[in-house]
């Protein structure tokens, strides 16, 4: 059996990347680390997943050398370690160590798992991939540290780090003077029956009282105002960002999984603000306990170091097992959140088939597994919570044996073991505080993992932050398309070498059967999405050069499915936008053939509506849609199935209000009629435009033909392996 190597753990984010996440594994194990968004962009991960080849492709671009095999299961320890095995016929693991009846795998979407060797044989396909360094393999990169992950995030509050380590200090100061008072008030009071003493001591007494009263209070003062600060920062930065991230980056992850990563600034608040920022004060605490520890007895101070490392020792054993958990914990509760949103926005398709107990089946297995995760983690927290308890039985009864035998020998009066017990039971607070904050800056990793990859995606083009030329002085609405390809998977073009051009005021027809590309094409137009070869221009000038707010006021593309949010009619139309008049709303509205809609009811354009319960037919809320891209005045308007609800007469009437309105109009249609009041027509299939005329030719001889001269492309893909994880 070959020597196995300990593997980190990395989590994938959604059901795409386990393929990306074994990657990382094997490479971390090897001495390099990669982060998952590197991964996943080295692996060319696409919404479908990813195959065997492109793993070994992506390990050999590292410098590992990866071979596939077909083995059975009593064959791979024979393999180098750690390899990666296609598991269940749609998902990758990391096989870490295999014996003659356990395997111990690391699945990217469950964690660390030891299985025997029937469950092991009941996933695995066959099909494992081994690794070795080569000559160009450079070990590279770091394991990423949680702590320094929080104390950048705390440097952004300086003043409230600097208040946070003062009154840390200062807790100090009670905790002595009143070990020396009360040592006082036992020798000179109860011992030698000072009477006078009394009242200055208990004067004393007050004093620290009230000081440890205040420090207390400016400490969870500064801890909960630090926690609203750094939770609604997160927040308010997570929801910009989110905002910034290109639509590729939603397309493989839940709307419900995403919008919980925003909401996790207070969690890392509470970490920050607490933990965090009390860890130094309490190093410094212990140090000063330690040292007047010593001056009562050095063994007492040996003891308290002792009970200190036994504290630490216990908690470095399940360090690493308790950040996995909690990053199993916290994706788990993702996924139950994502599966209850994504039910809850769906939940009349649900109920139209009648399958609302499938719906509580597959929240309840989410919370099912989170529950378990949970669990597991509280476990090792309970674990955790040990060290410190052993600690202070272990550190007070030490004390408390050395000072009776010094007592009994007479060295150590009745007031000072009393100060030296008190001592140590100050002593033992920071020491379990210390263990307690490194187990919350550990239980942080799952937040922080989430975080990172909201904050460490690549932004879309048009929020890269670059210098922008100023947009073109004509606002003509010339769109052309030069060359331009798109691919989800590299090597596998949905659409390539388009060419295209859209004259000013044209309407052009863009047809074609289910599945060719018509709307990626019309969303390459509208610029939701960005051309993976060629490029795409308006007025001269790259759609991604643009400074996005002139874009859209230019450029407007309407979707398939018509949106509406909670608010009056007045804002579905102007989102909020103050600069947008009521003169240009109504307008809208009486173009798109909306005014009786409105006027029925009572307050007309100030009339509620409530997002999914709108009391809108579809065809109004396709005339609702229109009329939000018309009050902008765009010079292009790419329509995708925009009015697919409406009947032939409605159809017709917004069709003449297209065009009378001067802007160049592109519209996605499987309908005859649409296509054939527009100027032209484009037949899309076999990944580019395979005919375009006018829109009569291609319905001349049924509901759509294609024209003798067009060819099927040659485009032909090799079988792979896919796998796209377990969620």
């Amino acid at each position: 059996m070959l020597p196995v190597k300990k593997t980190p753990l990395f989590l994938q984010m959604e059901a795409t990347e386990c393929g990306a996440a074994c990657i990382a594994m094997v490479l971390a194990a090897h001495g390099r680390w990669i982060t998952l968004e590197e991964a996943r962009e080295r692996c060319n991960t696409s919404r479908d997943g990813v195959d065997a080849e492109g793993l070994l492709q992506a390990a050999e671009s590292y410098g590992l050398t990866a071979i596939a095999f077909r083995r059975e299961p009593a064959e791979l320890s024979a393999l180098p370690m750690p390899q990666i095995l296609h598991w269940c016929f749609n998902h990758f693991v990391v096989l870490e160590k295999a014996s003659a009846d356990s395997f111990t795998i690391l699945d990217p979407a469950q964690g660390r798992l030891t299985l025997s060797a029937q469950e092991f044989g009941d996933c695995f396909t066959g099909l494992t991939m081994a690794f070795e360094p080569d000559e160009g393999f450079v070990k590279a990169g770091r394991r990423p540290s949680v702590a320094m992950a929080l104390i950048r995030e705390a440097a952004h509050s300086k003043d409230a780090l600097g208040v946070a380590f003062a009154t840390g200090i200062l807790a100090v100061i009670p905790g002595l003077a009143l070990a020396g008072a009360t040592s006082a008030l036992v020798n000179h009071v109860l011992g030698a029956r000072q009477a006078d003493w009394l009242g200055p001591l208990l004067a004393i007494l007050l004093l620290i009282s009230l000081a440890q009263a205040a420090i207390s209070y400016l400490s969870s003062w500064t801890v909960a105002t630090w926690k609203i600060k750094i939770g609604a920062v997160s927040a308010l930065s997570g929801f910009y960002r989110a905002l910034t991230l290109p639509l590729s980056y939603f397309a493989q992850r839940s709307a419900g999984e995403v919008v919980s990563r925003i909401r996790i600034g207070s969690e890392l608040g509470s970490t920050i603000a607490g933990p965090l920022a009390n860890l130094l004060p309490q190093i410094v605490l212990v140090l000063g306990y330690l040292v007047v520890l010593s001056l009562y007895d050095p063994i007492i101070m040996v003891a308290a170091i002792v009970t200190a490392l036994l504290n630490f020792l216990i908690l470095s054993l399940i360090t690493s097992r308790l950040s996995d958990r909690t990053r199993e914990h916290q994706l788990a509760e993702g996924r139950a959140a994502a599966v209850a949103t994504s039910g809850m926005a769906n939940l009349g398709t649900y109920a139209l088939m009648g399958r609302e107990n499938l719906l509580l089946a597959r929240w309840t297995t989410a919370e099912d597994a989170a529950i378990a995760a949970e669990q597991r983690l509280g476990i090792l927290k309970t674990m955790a919570g040990l060290g410190p308890v052993l600690a202070g039985l272990l550190l007070t009864t030490v004390v408390l044996v050395v000072c009776a035998v010094r007592a009994i020998e007479g060295s150590l009066s009745l007031g000072d073991l009393v100060a030296t017990q008190m001592l140590a039971s100050l002593l033992n607070k920071p020491i379990a505080g210390l263990a307690a904050g490194f187990c919350a800056i550990q239980e942080s990793a799952g937040a922080l993992m989430r975080l990172s990859d909201l904050e460490g995606h690549r932004s879309a083009a048009a929020f890269d932050n670059r210098e922008r030329s100023a947009s073109p002085q004509t606002r003509d609405g010339r769109l052309v398309l030069k060359d331009v390809g798109f691919a989800h998977t590299p090597g596998r073009p949905i659409l390539s070498g388009v060419d295209l051009s859209l004259e000013p005021g044209r309407m052009i027809a863009v047809i074609g059967p289910s599945g060719a590309g018509k709307s990626t094409l019309a969303r390459l137009m509208g610029g939701l999405v960005e051309p993976t070869a060629g490029s795409v221009t308006l007025d001269g000038m790259a759609l991604a050069d643009w400074p996005q707010s002139e874009l859209r006021n230019r450029l407007l593309y309407v979707g398939q499915m018509p949106a509406s949010f909670s608010g009056t009619i007045g804002e579905n139309i102007t989102l909020w936008d103050t600069e947008i008049d009521h003169g240009a709303v109504t307008d809208a509205v009486s173009r798109v053939g909306l005014s009786q809609a409105v006027s029925r009811r009572p307050g007309g354009l100030y009339t509620k509506l409530v997002s999914g319960e709108t009391g809108l037919s579809g065809g109004e809320l396709q005339r609702l849609s229109l009329a939000r891209a018309l009050a902008r005045g765009p010079a292009v308007i790419v329509l995708d199935e925009t009015t697919s609800a409406l009947d032939p007469s409605s159809e017709e009437e917004i069709m003449e209000m297209l065009r009378a309105s001067g802007a160049a109009v592109v519209i996605v249609t499987h309908r005859s009629g649409t296509a054939c009041r527009c100027d032209e027509a484009i037949l899309v299939g076999n990944g580019g435009i395979v005919g375009r005329g006018h829109p009569a030719q291609f319905f001349a001889n049924g509901p759509l033909a294609r024209p003798a001269h067009a060819q099927p492309s040659q485009i032909v893909h090799a079988p792979v392996v896919h796998a796209v994880g377990a969620a």
